[in-house]
């Protein structure tokens, strides 16, 4: 049973909010049953009044039929039926625009576009305006064709704009159209005129498929025909039956279906116009809003997130940051570790202990909605599906990865190579992590390996040692072997040596049986169960089951084996019992001698003499634990070199994946960025190092060794193996500059520097130049604030298609830059993925034409989200105009999308 949250509620109005801008399928050219061509249904007519509301009933069906979101009723010379389908569309998902369709002399048709809820008897009297009458012979020639209207085409423009209408050309390369008009001045001067708004090439072509003449004039490349805007291209079907209603369409994009938003669409075209092949719905995955209950800031508000650009407005401390740290929150990211304490504080301000935030996201494939929430005070996110049930052992971070960046934290990458070099590595992120793995594995392994290589070398020196004393001992002995009362002692010593090696093999079987307990078979499947309807089900549990008894049986023959050792360890003990019963006789014997000894030789020390035989005992084995020895550490260090050659391989295989992204990267920054990486470029590393060895050296001395032309890591520790003669002459160092060196890097500290890794280096430059100026690149850390940060988010902006959301970037941002790179690359990069932005720039909204722009507010220590929607709302508009304010093209663009 599933127990519903608080976030319940909230997820279905974060989904039920709106959206804002958003593509829809548009008709803008249909004509009705007036037309002598238009074909009904059979056994369709529209005699009645009965049966005109039952065809304007039908063009709807037709319309959601086809996916037609927008509908223009485009009669020539005629509304009749723009009241009924008005009133049919009414409570659906189809919204009818009024029109008409105008012949204009010579022989031109140009398209009246009206507000859906236009006054129908206002727009009757601009027909009769225009020259037409209300009769119907007053409208059209007796054989059905429309009659043109009197006056010149600059008067109809005007008149049309006067009753609140807007203009398109139909069919412009057909008959009747605006480029088939007779060649001369007055075709380039009707092409020229601004108030026709979008042009409809017909046959549903794309511009890239007209003919030169006609693609010249749709892109501005004709001088003649050059509008101060190319001319926005749509597509209609001139539909006369319901089956040719949305066989042509255009993708228009806007958050309400009014007149405004069709203009906002015919003068951004590039962001809003799309043919009907060209849109194919949002692949990426993206955050469809987030929602914040109990105490806190902005406690049961709600706002939902576009697919493409969301710009948050607002003065200060209505919010903006706020929805953006809530938002990392709930992902449970963390900021910048210079900012975390800031950013922190500000959270707990806004969320108090209690306050929780929910997020609703949309994975990418397969597709599927989650709700992320997040509770104030010390909780762990959850995750919940779309019927609130709880999806165990999943982060959110694991479903949707978003690109977070708070206010100054651009700025700070800016400032930190390693970071820098973070976020190229954010665009391998999978095949970094596969490489750091391996290069884990590797240095875990030269680990023991040094481990293992210190004490070898440690125990073989402690061997040499003992060896090297050998000849002293047999010098000694020889005293004894002088005086001849060697031979008396034989047996003692012989005895001696004989008992150790007894105890040995006691030693031997402990050893054995814990190197067999230690023993790892590996042979447990890596499978609890499988679901029934798993392939190759059976001979997987088949192959457990083998598994299983094998490993029964060693745990059969290794309790076996415990109780052999543990009879032999006791079978041992019984001959050392033995042994030391025999001690005694061999103890009374060696008195006796050693008695008859003094006699003869007074100052003969028997005592010392068998300690002296047993250590020349001793030794004999260490000359074959020496050899062994050597061996092993012979092996150790060849498994070293070759630790190190995949340790080196593994490097540069990193280096080269990076070096390789940093090519592809400059060349998609098209000559706005260059991005080199050199390998183990960053001797600061090294540097730092050096200095925590303590070793003595001096800043001076260490300033000479990292400016010396041939310094390197490898050249280094090369250097100081050879001894400080060999570091001296390869770096031109004092004798105890070297001497100290080479102290400070022995042992196991020498060892353990064959592993520390030198960063790459990154080097990122930013083309200053104007646009359109040949390019001039400066290294990042020569530039300025606003440029250094221009530069990061140029490379930011690159990564991936998970959100990405930033705060008030242009706080340290180069203003020039804003609209020439970032509101360019923002407008190319939105339809492939989703970004939210927080921001007191118009160049950004407005220039960018952000889908959703959310307005916040604030009295009284609340927050609230005032309104949202795109720029195509007339509300959004007056925000955006008392908000925000811009450069000068912001300020021109704005003009022409505001109309003042």
């Amino acid at each position: 049973m599933t127990t519903a949250s608080p976030a319940d509620s909230i997820v279905e109005r974060i989904l039920s909010a709106a959206r804002g801008a958003e593509f829809v399928r548009a008709d803008l050219q249909v004509h009705t049953p007036v037309d002598l061509r238009f074909r009904l249904p059979d056994k369709w007519n529209s005699d009645s009044d009965h049966d005109k509301k039952r065809v304007a009933a039908g063009y709807i069906e037709a319309a959601k039929t086809a996916g037609i979101g927008i509908l223009g009723i485009t009669e020539h010379n005629d509304l009749s039926y723009a009241q009924l389908i008005r009133e049919a569309a009414h409570g659906t998902s189809v919204t009818a625009f009024p029109g008409v369709e105008f012949s204009l002399p010579p022989r031109l048709h140009l398209i009246a576009l009206f507000e859906p809820d236009a006054d129908i008897d206002r727009l009757w009297d601009l027909i009769v305006k225009l020259g037409l009458g209300k009769r119907a012979n007053e409208r059209f020639h007796t054989d059905g064709t429309p009659r043109q209207i009197a006056g010149t085409l600059t008067e109809f423009l005007r008149k049309i704009d006067e009753y609140q209408g807007i203009v398109i050309a139909p069919h412009v390369c057909g008959q009747a159209g605006l480029l088939t008009l007779p060649e001369g001045q007055a075709r380039v001067d009707a092409w020229r005129q601004e108030g026709i708004l979008a042009a409809d090439p017909g046959g549903n072509k794309r511009v890239a498929d007209l003919g030169r003449f006609e693609k010249g004039a749709f892109l501005g490349t004709h001088d003649l025909y050059r509008r101060s805007r190319p001319m926005p291209p749509i597509w209609t079907s001139d539909a006369r039956s319901f089956d040719e209603i949305g066989r042509c369409y255009t993708w228009l994009k806007l958050s309400s279906p009014t007149l405004e938003g069709l203009r906002q669409a015919f003068l951004d075209p590039e962001s809003r116009i799309r043919h009907r092949d060209e849109f194919t719905g949002v692949k990426y995955p993206r955050i469809l809003g987030m929602g914040w209950q109990g105490p806190g800031f902005l406690a049961n508000q709600v706002v939902a997130f576009n697919d493409n650009l969301n710009c948050l407005i607002g003065g200060k401390g209505v919010g903006k940051s706020s929805v953006i740290e809530t938002l990392r929150f709930a992902f449970g990211l963390e900021p910048a570790a210079d900012l975390r304490d800031a950013i922190r504080s500000h959270l707990r301000s806004v969320l108090p202990s209690g306050g929780a935030v929910t997020v609703v996201i949309e994975s990418q494939e397969p597709r599927k909605i989650y709700a992320i929430e997040r509770t104030q005070g010390g909780y762990t996110p959850s995750v919940k599906d779309r019927n609130g049930t709880i999806v165990p052992d999943v982060s959110p971070v694991d479903l949707l990865q978003p690109s977070i960046f708070g206010q100054k934290e651009i700025y700070g990458i800016a400032l930190k190579p390693s970071d820098q070099l973070k976020a190229l590595d954010d665009f391998l992120v999978a095949r970094v992590a596969e490489l750091e793995a391996e290069e884990a594995t590797i240095k875990k392994d030269l680990e023991k390996n040094a481990a293992d290589l210190v004490t070898q070398r440690t125990e073989a020196a402690e061997i040499v040692d003992h060896v090297a004393d050998l000849p002293r001992l047999q010098q000694l002995k020889k005293r004894y072997e002088d005086l001849g009362i060697v031979s008396k002692l034989e047996r003692k010593t012989k005895f001696q040596a004989n008992f150790k090696r007894l105890k040995r093999v006691k030693t031997k079987l402990g050893d054995f049986l814990e190197t067999v307990e230690a023993i790892e078979t590996g042979l447990s499947s890596d499978y609890d169960s499988l679901p029934s309807a798993d392939p190759l089900r059976a001979e997987l549990l088949n192959a457990k089951a083998l598994l299983e008894e094998l490993s029964k049986e060693w745990e059969e023959s290794l309790g076996a084996l415990r109780k052999n050792v543990a009879r032999r360890t006791t079978n041992l003990e019984s001959l050392l019992v033995r042994a030391e019963s025999e001690a005694a006789a061999v103890d009374k014997e060696f008195s006796t001698i050693s008695e008859e000894i003094h006699k003869d030789f007074p100052d003969a020390k028997i005592d010392e003499y068998i300690k002296l035989q047993g250590k020349i005992e001793a030794i004999g084995p260490l000359q074959k634990r020496a050899e062994l020895k050597a061996t092993k550490i012979a092996k150790l260090t060849a498994d070293r070199k070759a630790l190190l050659d995949k340790l080196l391989v593994v490097r540069r295989t990193r280096y080269n994946e990076r070096h390789k992204k940093a090519q592809e990267l400059t060349a998609q920054l098209d000559r706005a960025l260059r991005i080199e990486v050199r390998f183990e470029g960053r001797l600061d590393a090294v540097r730092s190092g050096l200095e925590a060895l303590k070793s003595g050296v001096r800043k001076a001395a260490l300033d000479s060794l990292f400016q010396h032309p041939d310094f390197s890591l490898p050249a280094l520790l090369a250097a100081v193996d050879g001894g400080v003669d060999a570091l001296k002459e390869r770096f031109s160092l004092s004798d105890s500059t070297a001497s100290d060196l080479v102290k400070g890097l022995e042992g196991r500290t020498r060892l353990d520097w064959d592993a520390v890794d030198v960063p790459d280096a990154i080097e990122i430059e930013f083309n200053v130049s104007p646009a359109g100026s040949e390019p001039q690149y400066r290294p990042l850390k020569t530039l300025s604030v606003g440029q250094k940060s221009t530069a990061v988010l140029l490379l930011l902006l690159l990564k991936d298609d998970s959100p990405f959301v930033v705060d008030q970037p242009e706080d340290d941002l180069d203003n020039r830059f804003i609209y020439e790179d970032i509101v360019q690359r923002l407008r190319s990069a939105k339809e492939q993925r989703q970004f939210i932005v927080a921001t007191h720039n118009a160049n950004i909204p407005v220039l960018g034409d952000a889908e959703q722009i959310v307005v916040l507010n604030a009295s009284n220590d609340q927050g609230k989200i005032e309104r949202t929607g795109s720029i195509d709302d007339r509300a959004i508009q007056s925000f955006v105009k008392n908000i925000l304010e811009g450069g000068a093209d912001a300020f021109e663009m704005r003009k022409k999308k505001y109309g003042f």
